[in-house]
């Protein structure tokens, strides 16, 4: 779970970058950070009927 910490740096770095840096933020950059956001939901959310472990007795 930590290291989907990585995923939001470019949406951090577009932010920072419009407060910090006066970097406009257009159409696009909304888009592509919708489509990073909705990457980081699907590799997160289990899908129903996914089993994370396997338990088998050797």
């Amino acid at each position: 779970k930590t290291s989907t910490v990585a995923y939001f740096l470019p949406v951090f770095g577009i932010i920072w970058g419009a407060i910090f840096l006066d970097e406009v933020i257009t159409s696009t950059i909304i888009i592509g950070c919708l489509v990073v956001l909705i990457g980081i939901y699907l590799s997160n959310s289990n899908k129903k009927g996914y089993v994370n472990s396997v338990n088998t007795k050797a």
